[in-house]
């Protein structure tokens, strides 16, 4: 008979309070035109939303705790719970290693200054593309 110990150095749930059942990330499609960052600001005057952009890639952070996350930080639905928090590898928590983004926008005046900092210009200018893909939620590619 196999007995599996885990090894003192293996990270852990133990003792995190659920850090992970805090928000949720989507992808979403990089936004290209004036209604895109329209959308974006839009989406970031609420509270607990924030864009989090690693080069081109671009996902959406919203900070509402899980249901049934307990007020001792555990899973009240730990034995049937989404096939996503099965998956989720404790490892990649940034409780053990922290994310790095080029950027974390978190409000419409960090929104501006990243677009003026990448394209030179505010999205109401009107040279800004105005025209082109409508943005998504990449939920179910």
């Amino acid at each position: 008979m196999q007995i599996d110990i885990p090894l003192a150095h293996e990270p852990s749930c133990a003792g995190c309070g659920g850090l992970c059942c805090q928000s949720f990330v989507l992808p979403i499609d990089t936004p290209e035109t004036r209604q895109d960052f329209d959308a974006l600001r839009w989406l970031v005057l609420h509270r607990g939303v924030q864009f989090l952009v690693t080069g081109t890639a671009w996902e959406i952070e919203i900070a509402l705790p899980c249901s049934q996350l307990r007020a001792d930080g555990r899973c009240a639905i730990y034995g049937r719970r989404p096939q996503v928090c099965v998956d989720y590898e404790v490892a990649t928590c940034e409780r053990h290693q922290p994310p790095h983004y080029d950027a974390r926008i978190d409000n419409e005046h960090a929104l501006e200054a990243w677009v003026l900092s990448r394209y030179g210009m505010r999205p109401a200018d009107p040279r800004f593309p105005a025209h082109g893909p409508t943005m998504r939620v990449g939920l179910f590619d």
